[in-house]
């Protein structure tokens, strides 16, 4: 059991604290943002799912862990690179400068635009903040300098998926093979290789492959859409527990809830999202260590009050997180956030807010509001 004990006296030296991510309430409900873990991020249109999985996994944890050393591998099946730099611009206006602008801002979309005092901002977090990030490319879109995130536009297929990250871990270290017995097509005994184990040259890097979203990713030759699903969940298992890798796949609810029991009880007061509300394939669901639902009650005119949070006050900008499943933590858990969809900026609301406490939240909102 070596190597348990290197596994137990890694965690004794706070080896295995994981990524902190400005989201006090979220990172204790799930111990951090951990190596060899699965997550799902999943809810309906317009509940911030891409926002939060680009803060809470990417922006934050490369703002607030100077010594870590991080690798994502980004399936972007939606988001083009140039419109996902102008968001992350947007994001980081707010975090190093205090100002707010939305990507459209950044782009000059219809009559935004930003101050012409303001462009030698987007030159420094160019510098700073996005090429580190995305890397640096050329006027034709060819990379010339790698960043931290491979990110991907590309549809590809789960093989393709498959193939691609072994042969990143081999660019980053060692494949190791063992010889096995079997039999060929014809009955016969041979001998084959297959992976056993993998020797990392940096253990201590986090290695985070992001999918958004897995019902983009290009279909295997005569699968179905469950089917696809099921194969790419079934390699994300052996990648991690053989590469080390954490996965974070995005999936789209695409229903709104309709159980008319679950929506009118009490108003709609503690409705959130359950297991049965996806879609196509409950297998990353089940082989997830965390399971991340995120809710948008704006989706439902009957409902004014989410449990402690009357939603007129927040503007449209209210939104709860909720903990469904978890293997190493307490589930369910639910949590509470205040959004702002156009920089990707988010604030936690506490789960149980005095008078007080909620009096001074919405003065901040209102501040932050009238900017």
């Amino acid at each position: 059991m070596e190597d348990f004990w290197l596994k137990f006296e890694q965690g004794r030296k706070g080896e295995n604290k994981g990524l902190i991510t400005g989201m006090k309430q979220v990172g204790d409900a799930i111990d951090n943002i951990q190596k060899e873990t699965n997550y799902v991020i999943f809810g309906q249109a317009k509940t911030f799912k891409t926002k939060f999985t680009d803060t809470f996994f990417i922006l934050q944890p490369f703002l607030l862990n100077d010594s870590a050393l991080l690798d994502y591998t980004y399936y972007s099946l939606e988001v083009s690179r140039i419109k996902k730099t102008a968001e992350w611009i947007a994001y980081f206006f707010w975090n190093d400068y205090k100002i707010k602008y939305s990507a459209s801002h950044i782009m000059s979309r219809g009559d935004k635009s930003i101050k012409d005092e303001h462009i030698k901002f987007v030159e420094e977090i160019l510098k700073k903040r996005i090429n580190p990030l995305l890397g640096e490319y050329n006027i034709n879109g060819v990379r010339t300098k790698k960043g931290i995130v491979d990110f991907i536009e590309d549809k590809d297929n789960p093989t393709g998926v498959y193939h691609y990250l072994i042969n990143k871990a081999k660019e980053h270290g060692e494949v190791l093979e063992e010889e096995y017995e079997t039999q060929d097509e014809q009955g016969k005994k041979v001998k084959r290789k297959r992976i056993s184990g993998y020797k990392d040259n940096e253990p201590e890097k986090y290695r985070m492959v992001i999918t958004d979203h897995i019902r983009l990713l290009k279909k295997e030759r005569g699968y179905s859409m469950k089917e696809n699903i099921d194969k790419y969940s079934e390699y994300t298992i052996f990648l991690r527990n053989t590469f080390k890798y954490s996965f974070v796949d995005v999936i789209h609810s695409n229903r709104q809830i309709s159980d008319n029991d679950r929506v009118g009880m009490n108003n709609g007061r503690y409705l959130r999202p359950q297991m049965d509300d996806v879609k196509d394939s409950s297998n990353p669901l089940e082989n997830c260590n965390y399971l991340i639902g995120l809710f948008n009650p704006y989706n439902y005119p009957s409902i004014n009050i989410h449990f402690d949070y009357n939603l007129k006050d927040w503007k449209g900008k209210y939104r709860s997180l909720h903990i469904l499943a978890a293997r190493d933590t307490e589930a369910p858990k639910d949590l509470f956030l205040v959004c702002d969809g156009g920089n990707s900026v988010f604030r936690e609301l506490p789960a149980n807010s005095t008078p007080e406490q909620l009096k001074d939240l919405k003065s901040k909102f209102e501040e932050y509001e009238n900017l």
